[in-house]
């Protein structure tokens, strides 16, 4: 009875822990998801996305990523997503694993539409579709298409028509060689008289300069001469008046003899 009574008490109270536990728990998420909303994306595998990385949008961080769930059946991979609340995001938005660094650091970015006059927005819980990385087989058969394109465009040149349009160029260029060659005399020869025209000038300007030399110096002797022309018209005046004088003298002399 007593043992009966024992594992009852033991019962109650696992039962007792599990319910804390599980209040713990969703406390823990309501908490970790305050301020936030959820949305969920659908791809075709993982492409490396786990529970943590950053969530994008035109370069923004706007949320993270809560978790992922594998769905066998539908062969698809569930993502949960916790947006910012502050952040709407427009319907017709799609999911796009970018990927941040050569060591393969990834992240989850939301491609708004290009319409932008959209004015709906998703609300919590709608579910957004997702575009997975190109896989290393379809980057190769990419790859190996674009190799047979080219090689194709290659095959269609016409060889022939660019073998002559190659001898065209050629051609014009020995022209254009030789007329160089015949003007080659004729430009040296211009040269040639300019650098002596040129010294021609030189010459003639130093010439030029002693000649106004020789104009200022006579100008200056020329300045002192008419400074003292004054001077000199007195002296003639009075060697005159002298002259006068010594005339009437001898006159009025014979006159007074006569």
């Amino acid at each position: 009875m007593k043992g009966n009574k024992g594992k009852g008490v033991f019962a109650v109270f696992a039962v007792m822990v599990i319910f804390l536990v599980a209040i713990l728990i969703f406390a823990h998420n309501s908490k970790s998801e305050r301020g936030y909303y959820r949305l969920i994306g659908v791809f075709p595998n993982s492409a490396g996305l786990s529970q943590g990385q950053e969530i994008n949008c035109l370069g923004q961080k706007i949320g993270y990523i809560k978790k992922t769930e594998l769905q066998v059946l539908y062969r698809r991979v569930v993502v949960t997503m916790l947006i910012e609340n502050k952040t709407r995001i427009p319907m017709g938005s799609t999911l796009e694993v970018n990927v941040n660094s050569l060591l393969g650091n990834k992240s989850l970015a939301i491609i708004p539409p290009k319409d932008s006059l959209v004015d709906a927005f998703c609300q919590p819980n709608d579910t957004l579709p997702g575009k997975a990385p190109a896989t290393l087989t379809e980057i190769q058969n990419q790859a190996s298409a674009l190799i047979d394109t080219i090689t194709d465009k290659i095959h269609q040149i016409d060889i022939s028509g660019l073998n002559q349009t190659v001898k065209t160029f050629q051609h014009a260029a020995s022209q254009i060689d030789t007329a160089i060659g015949d003007l080659r005399p004729q430009l040296d020869s211009t040269i040639y008289n300019a650098n002596q025209l040129i010294t021609t000038y030189r010459q003639a300007g130093g010439k030029i300069e002693t000649t106004i030399a020789t104009i200022d110096s006579l100008a200056h002797k020329g300045s002192k001469s008419l400074d003292s022309l004054p001077a000199l018209l007195q002296k003639s005046d009075s060697a005159a008046n002298a002259i006068k004088t010594f005339f009437r003298g001898l006159n009025r002399f014979f006159k007074f003899h006569d």
